[in-house]
């Protein structure tokens, strides 16, 4: 007995967020293009557009002075996980948005790597030991690359989500 009125509890809580939600004007940031709305399910379009809400910060994150690798991280991990997902789904839209998904993790991959690579030439040169690493002090041009190829890749991506 005491799970059916939990159960009721939970719906009406449900029913006066969701409405609530709709007549504050509350408005989603994404959404999936009209055009591919009938091809992807509930879930794929919640997979498409959390992925590209974090990888819209993989340009900024290509910035020799943001050390942090959060966002190269979370793209990664986000990326293979959303691959894991469509490999399972049939269609086209599924390949075409896995190989964007994966060149985009592969950029986020390449910043966290250059970033690391920078930090080892700098130690390097205040250890004062030749570094393996010596073109990577000057991070600047390497990761204006990687801005660009995420930018494109991010364009690309947004045909499917507005």
């Amino acid at each position: 007995m005491k799970h059916k009125q939990l159960t009721a509890l939970l719906t009406i809580i449900l029913c006066l967020s969701i409405a609530a939600c709709s007549s504050s004007g509350v408005a989603f940031d994404y959404k999936i293009k009209p055009e591919y709305a009938d091809k992807v399910t509930t879930e794929d379009a919640d997979i498409l557009i959390d992925f590209l809400k974090v990888a819209n910060d993989l340009p900024d994150a290509a910035n020799a002075k943001n050390e942090e690798i959060e966002i190269e991280q979370a793209v990664i991990d986000m990326g293979f996980d959303a691959v894991d997902h469509f490999a399972e789904v049939d269609g086209d839209l599924a390949i075409e948005v896995s190989k964007l998904m994966i060149s985009l993790g592969a950029i986020a991959l390449d910043i966290k790597n250059a970033k690391t690579k920078h930090h080892l030439a700098k130690l390097d040169k205040e250890l004062g030991v030749k570094s393996e690493y010596e073109e990577y002090l000057n991070i600047d041009d390497i990761m204006k690359k990687k801005r660009e190829s995420a930018k494109d890749d991010l364009t690309e991506f947004k045909k499917y989500v507005d």
